[in-house]
């Protein structure tokens, strides 16, 4: 098959989506295409590369997510580094991490036994590792609401994630939101500590008082926590003079239960 036939067809030989194709083999056994996928990840064009190892990592293939590890441990030697294949439609940054992390998040609805959980669970730490210097939406944040356990693993890795995000987010100018990005993971990490969660909320809102939809996005992570400190933090936020941030801020306080 050419590269594009075994991207963006289905089994059936329907032209589809890549995403379609993906979630078609969830159900489906498309077995036959590794071989020739495996090819196209290690020797194809720098698009080709990334797309067909969205494509077998998300169906849990051991070499799709180790070829995941190897660009995560080093985003400047991946095949389109310095020439992006594919851009989020906000900002126009290089989304490639985004389409990796989400490939993580999908594998988790693999049966792959133990290699694939110490795979996907370095793949997590290894996307932690470089949460601030690319772009990621909320997609990390989505794999570690989705997946409790491997965020009680990585505890300490989403402690560090946010904390260089958020100094990130006063020294980097980046083609991204990265106050916002930084926002994101607060939730994960309240679940797990409520005192670093609020620490690094006071100093994120400190650093961008005036960024409404950083400051909203942090009154909505921080109903994942549990404790006095976060709650803390929210309280401020529900006196806040703006209405979207007091309104956020009191529906979480309202969702812990503590209204």
């Amino acid at each position: 098959m050419e590269p594009g036939e075994l991207l963006f067809t289905d089994k059936d030989g329907t032209p589809s989506q890549l995403q379609e194709v993906i979630y078609d083999g969830l159900d489906r056994d498309y077995s036959d295409r590794y071989p020739a996928l495996l090819r196209l990840m290690r020797e194809g064009a720098p698009d080709r590369r990334l797309y067909a190892c969205v494509m077998l990592a998300s169906w849990g293939v051991p070499e799709g997510m180790e070829m995941l590890i190897e660009w995560a441990r080093d985003p400047h030697a991946t095949p389109w580094a310095g020439e992006p294949v594919t851009y989020d439609r906000h900002f126009g940054a290089d989304a490639a991490f985004e389409m990796l992390a989400d490939a993580v998040r999908v594998a988790g609805d693999v049966e792959g036994g133990s290699r694939l959980a110490e795979l996907r669970l370095q793949a997590i730490q290894a996307l932690l590792g470089i949460y601030d210097r690319v772009y990621f939406a909320r997609v990390p944040a989505l794999v570690l609401e989705l997946d409790t356990e491997a965020a009680g693993l990585v505890a300490d890795d989403i402690g560090a994630a946010v904390d260089n995000a958020v100094v990130a987010s006063q020294s980097a100018e980046t083609a991204f939101d990265m106050p916002t990005q930084a926002a994101f993971l607060l939730g994960p990490l309240a679940v797990l500590d409520d005192e670093h969660a609020a620490r690094a909320a006071e100093t994120l809102l400190g650093a961008h008082p005036d960024r409404s939809r950083t400051v909203r996005e942090v009154a909505y992570a921080l109903r994942e926590g549990k404790g006095p400190a976060t709650r803390t933090v929210l309280e401020r936020l529900a006196a806040s003079p703006l209405e979207s941030v007091r309104n956020e801020a009191l529906d979480s306080l309202a969702r812990r239960g503590t209204l």
